[in-house]
């Protein structure tokens, strides 16, 4: 018995052609030898590739920090002075954010059913 999976006919059946490879459009595209790709004389060695991808000795984490600084300019506004104050919570006596009531966010997210809908007078 043919498993539900891999029916027996798609096993019997060759992936690819020999000569030519077909894609999902169904058009015939030439096939390509990896050999040559490999073979070619457009890559490099991978001790070559290597050296190249070494990271240089000028990057920023090897620069001091007082340089670094000295880069900024003097007249820009840095993250640190243009951002507002953080909200300060004081533990122990609850978190208020001002112009927020508690439930509000509940509140809002509850359904809005008309009185008459309800046949009942609102309890809030």
């Amino acid at each position: 018995m043919a498993s539900a999976t891999a029916p027996e006919q798609f096993l019997k059946e060759p992936l690819r052609s020999d000569d030519e490879d077909n894609d999902m459009s169904g058009f015939k595209q030439p096939r390509i030898d990896f050999r040559e790709v490999t073979d070619s004389e457009d890559t490099e060695p991978l001790s070559k590739v290597l050296a190249l991808t070494v990271k240089s000795t000028y990057d920023e984490e090897s620069i001091p920090i007082d340089d670094l600084l000295d880069m900024i300019p003097a007249d820009m506004m840095l993250p640190s002075v243009t951002a507002e104050e953080p909200t300060k919570i004081k533990f122990g006596l609850g978190i208020e954010i001002p112009g927020v009531k508690e439930g509000d966010w509940y509140k809002a997210s509850l359904p809005q059913i008309s009185i008459t809908d309800k046949g009942k007078a609102p309890l809030v």
